[in-house]
C-alpha cells in the first residue's frame, strides 16, 4: 500500500487526530493545490484543483487537528457523496446546510449546489450564520481577485432519468397541449413541490 493508500486509509478510519497537514498532502494527491492569494477571512485557506474543483475550510485552532465534521465532508467530498442536511441558509444566491457535531460541540455546513467544498462553522446559530456569509464573501472575493467566474448554485438546468415508458407520455401529452416537454415538467415539479411543502 502506497502513501496515498495509507494516507486515504487513515482519513477513512475518522481519527480524531487527522492533521490539517495530512489533509493538505491528501488533496495534493487528489490534485489540489493550497491557494495563497485573494482574499479569506480569519484562519480559513482554500485548496483549488484545474477542474474547478475547490475546498474553502478553517485551518483547525490552536490544535491541528480537523474537526470530526471536517474529517466526515472531506471524506464525502473525495467519494463524491454528500452528508445529512439538518436545515439551510441562504445568502447571496448561496443555499447552504446546518447541521450540529456533537463530536465537535458546533453548527456547521456547506455551500450546496456547486462543486466547490465551501464549510463554516460557529458555537452559537447567529456565529454559524456569520460565517456562512464571511465562507460565501471570501469565496467570491477570491474568485474576483482570480479572474475566474464563480460557480453559480441552480442554474435551473439538470438532467432527469426517467424510464422510455414515461419519457413517452410526457412526450406525448406536451405535443397534445401544445407545450414543451420542458414546461410540462416543470409544472409538474411546481405542483409536487407546492403539495409537499
Amino acid at each position: 500500500m502506497g502513501q496515498k493508500e495509507k494516507l486515504i486509509a487513515r482519513l477513512k478510519s475518522r481519527p480524531r487526530d487527522f492533521t490539517f497537514e495530512e489533509a493538505e498532502r491528501l488533496l495534493g494527491y487528489f490534485g489540489f493545490s493550497r491557494l495563497n492569494k485573494g482574499a479569506t477571512s480569519g484562519s480559513r485557506v482554500k485548496f483549488v484543483r484545474k477542474d474547478g474543483g475547490e475546498l474553502l475550510i478553517h485551518i483547525p485552532h490552536p490544535a491541528h487537528e480537523l474537526k470530526a465534521y471536517q474529517v466526515r465532508e472531506l471524506i464525502a467530498m473525495l467519494e463524491g457523496g454528500g452528508s445529512h442536511m439538518n436545515g439551510t441558509i441562504k445568502y447571496r444566491g448561496y443555499v447552504g446546510t446546518v447541521d450540529f457535531s456533537e463530536e465537535d460541540n458546533l453548527l456547521f455546513g456547506k455551500v450546496l449546489g456547486i462543486r466547490s467544498l465551501i464549510l463554516y462553522e460557529g458555537v452559537t446559530c447567529k456565529e454559524v450564520v456569520e460565517d456562512f456569509h464571511s465562507a460565501v464573501d471570501d469565496y467570491l472575493a477570491t474568485c474576483e481577485a482570480e479572474g475566474i467566474e464563480p460557480e453559480v448554485p441552480y442554474k435551473g438546468s439538470f438532467n432527469v432519468r426517467v424510464t422510455p415508458a414515461l419519457h413517452e407520455r410526457l412526450a406525448r401529452y406536451s405535443i397534445s397541449v401544445g407545450r414543451s416537454l420542458n414546461s410540462c415538467v416543470q409544472e409538474a415539479l411546481e405542483r409536487y413541490v407546492a403539495a409537499v411543502s
